[in-house]
Parts: structure tokens; C-alpha cells; sequence
């Protein structure tokens, strides 16, 4: 133990646990991969990276080597950002306790650049408008998630029946206005791409930031989407979005990148939302429906591909399949059932021209593309068996109770239809 230096904790070590995390959450090994990431945290407490120091002047007053001292400061707030924001989201993912309580935290937020290649002759300080756009900009954006993930959980927003739904509102309006903050270069929608060609992980970078944003807000609206009509809308807005996201991602990376966790992870976690919202809210708009069908047609395809070398999606399609043929068996009667209520309340969601033997017909092609999504997938019966998902985490129970929790959510309380729709 002492050659590996873990009696005396270093930041060295620090990266080593860190990295493992990474190695180990790529493999779907989530629970050992958790266990890496708090052995990390607790050295970097243990170091005080989670306060801010005053960064010494040296003896000598060398302008350079106090230079050196400023970006070994900035390099050290920045690794204790990554585990912030890795701390949050592991949380986030497995339901399980955060290992760093925000308030224990003083460092200040690092500043908005790259670090340079000769950090002796460079002052720290924040990209201007007409300079390159900083790199790190969208992992500031990814602190400012976890900052929010921190403050849903401690306000119980995450949590069903909550005593004050405007929390959940408020919280969705913030993470929209980070969203519009950004630089245009990173802005999802509608963004500068004239930097691209200089720089193309910029392209990558605006599908993650899409990615953190609209996972969040499936997170925050899940526990509430079966009594409040803006989290279901908000929910299935977020959900689309992430695997719009997912999809363009996936067609910039090479196969090698296919095991990446959250290629899979939040393609089914998406996906596991919108069957759950079919089978329970299966909505009456023909338009939302062929745009959650296509969606979903395309995820299944990216997991399909991409099973061979991620154990996540290999389970996480089995499940899926079993949720369409769920989905195809109750989504007519469901839809149809909501158009004869609308009809009887005078409220027709039919369009003008239409009717609602044509609206019927549409719904029928609806529900058998469906069941043709079901019938594409070769259920794996050795996914039922223990030994087949000894060496992962997020095997097909996993998912199952996952999807089980969605489903129950509604149970019988009436849907508060006042919210205003989303704009």
C-alpha cells in the first residue's frame, strides 16, 4: 500500500480512482465504478480540493513560477469539478446518495479557458467574444447541472407528490435559461457553426450539453408526469430531445466509441420514458406520435448496432422489445378511449377536414408500427437467466424496475390540466 502511495493521499492518485471510474463505468460496472468514484472524492477532501486556497507567492517573486502556481490552482478546482459533476450524476443515475454535499464546497468556479501549452508566460483569464471559443465552456455547463441536480434533490423536487409543484417549474425554468446563456457557438439550437472546421469536437460538445439539459429535465419531470400535465409535456419534449441528441451523436463517433456509456444509457432511459408515457398517456396528437414512433425506431436501431460492445444496450433492447408489444396491444384502445372523451366534452383534437375514421386510420398505423418494431428484435430468452448479466449493472432488472416505476406512477389521482403548456 505504501508503494502505491494510498497511505498519503495525492492528486495523482486522485486521477488514477477517477479514471478507473470511467474504465469501469464504460464496462457496466456501475456499482464498482460508484465505489472508485468515492474513493477518489474522499482523497481529494482529504487533499482539500474542495476549498479555496490562497495560491502562495514564491520566495524569489518569479513572475513565472508564479504564473506556473496559478494554473496548478486552476488544474485542481477543474479536477475537483469533474468529480462534483460526476458525484451528481452517479447519484442521479443509480438513485444513490451524493458523496459530496455542496455546502462543504468553497472553491471558486474555474475560469472559462483553455489551459495553455506554456503556462509560465499565460495569465488566467476568460475567453472574450472575439477570441477563440473556450473548450471548457461546456464542461461549466455541465457544473451548473450538477449544481442543479444537488438543489433538486435537496428540495425533494425529484419526488413524487411534492408539497410545492412550482419548485419543479422554477428549476425547469433556470436550466432553459442556462440553456440560452450560452455562447451561440454552443447553443444546441440554432447554433454558430463557423468555428467547426477550426474546431470539430465543438460539434460533439453542443450534442452533450443538449444531452445534460434534457436528461435533467426528464429526471426532474418523471416523478410528477402522471398527475401534472406540463412535467408529462416537459417530460416528453426532454425525452425527444435526448434522443435527438443521442442520434446525432452517435453519427459523429466511430464504432470503438460505441461502448460509451452514456450512448446507451440515456438512448434506453429516454426510450423507457416515452413507452412508459404510450402505455399509461398515450397521446392523441398524430403528429407527437409519428415523432415519438420515429425516435424510438431510431434508438432501437443505435442499440441494435451498437449491443455487441456495450452490455447496457444489449439488455436495455430487450426490454424495450418487451415494452412495444406492451405498447401495441394498448395504445389503440388508448387513444381511441381519449378522442370519444374529447368528443363527448366537445373538445376534438381531430384536424379540420378530418375525421374521426380517418383520425382511426392513422392511429391503426400508429400502433401496428409498433408491433412491427417488436417483431424486428430477437427476444434473447438467456436474458432471464442470473448468469448472464453476472458482470454488469444495468442488466434487463435493472431496466424493468426502472420502467416499473414509470408505469406506477399514475394511481388514479386527477391530472392537473391548468398548467400552461409548454412555449
Amino acid at each position: 500500500m505504501a508503494i502505491l502511495g494510498r497511505h498519503n493521499s495525492t492528486v495523482t492518485a486522485v486521477q488514477h480512482d477517477l479514471m478507473r471510474a470511467l474504465w469501469l463505468k464504460n464496462c457496466s460496472r456501475a456499482t464498482e465504478s460508484w465505489h472508485s468514484l468515492g474513493n477518489a472524492i474522499r482523497q481529494a477532501q482529504e487533499l482539500g480540493l474542495h476549498l479555496q486556497c490562497e495560491v502562495p507567492q514564491p520566495a524569489n517573486g518569479d513572475l513565472g513560477e508564479m504564473l506556473a502556481r496559478l494554473w496548478y490552482d486552476e488544474y485542481k478546482r477543474r479536477l475537483w469539478v469533474n468529480l462534483f459533476i460526476w458525484d451528481s450524476h452517479m447519484a442521479l443515475v443509480l438513485g444513490r446518495p451524493r458523496t459530496i454535499h455542496a455546502n462543504d464546497c468553497t472553491i471558486k468556479t474555474p475560469t472559462d479557458c483553455d489551459i495553455p501549452e506554456d503556462p509560465f508566460t499565460t495569465v488566467p483569464t476568460s475567453i472574450g467574444a472575439t477570441n477563440v471559443p473556450s473548450s471548457y465552456t461546456p464542461r461549466l455547463f455541465m457544473y451548473e447541472i450538477s449544481q442543479k441536480i444537488h438543489k433538486m434533490r435537496s428540495l425533494a423536487a425529484d419526488k413524487r407528490y411534492i408539497s410545492d409543484y412550482n419548485v419543479v417549474k422554477v428549476l425547469h425554468e433556470q436550466v432553459t435559461s442556462l440553456l440560452d446563456r450560452l455562447p451561440p457557438v454552443f447553443r444546441p439550437g440554432n447554433p454558430d457553426l463557423s468555428w467547426d472546421s477550426r474546431c470539430p469536437n465543438f460539434a460533439r460538445q453542443r450534442q452533450q450539453i443538449s444531452n445534460a439539459a434534457s436528461s435533467f429535465l426528464m429526471a426532474l419531470h418523471r416523478p410528477h408526469a402522471a398527475i401534472h400535465k406540463f412535467s408529462r409535456e416537459a417530460g416528453i419534449r426532454a425525452a425527444l430531445n435526448t434522443l435527438e441528441s443521442q442520434q446525432r451523436l452517435f453519427e459523429m463517433v466511430s464504432s470503438h466509441h460505441h461502448k460509451f456509456f452514456s450512448l446507451s444509457f440515456y438512448t434506453i432511459d429516454a426510450a423507457m420514458f416515452l413507452t412508459a408515457t404510450m402505455i399509461k398517456h398515450t397521446p392523441t396528437d398524430q403528429d407527437l406520435l409519428q415523432n415519438i414512433y420515429h425516435s424510438l425506431r431510431q434508438a432501437i436501431n443505435r442499440l441494435l448496432v451498437i449491443k455487441e460492445r456495450s452490455p447496457i444496450a444489449k439488455s436495455g433492447v430487450q426490454v424495450l422489445a418487451q415494452c412495444f408489444q406492451k405498447i401495441s396491444s394498448e395504445s389503440s384502445k388508448n387513444i381511441t378511449d381519449s378522442i370519444n372523451l374529447n368528443c363527448r366534452h366537445g373538445v376534438s383534437e381531430v384536424p379540420e377536414g378530418d375525421t374521426i375514421h380517418g383520425s382511426q386510420n392513422s392511429i391503426d398505423s400508429s400502433v401496428s408500427d409498433f408491433t412491427n418494431l417488436h417483431s424486428t428484435i430477437q427476444i434473447d430468452r438467456s436474458t432471464h437467466s442470473d448468469t448472464f448479466f453476472d458482470a454488469i449493472d444495468f442488466n434487463a432488472s435493472f431496466w424493468m424496475n426502472h420502467m416499473t416505476q414509470d408505469i406506477d406512477l399514475d394511481f388514479g389521482a386527477p391530472i392537473h390540466d391548468s398548467w400552461d403548456s409548454l412555449h
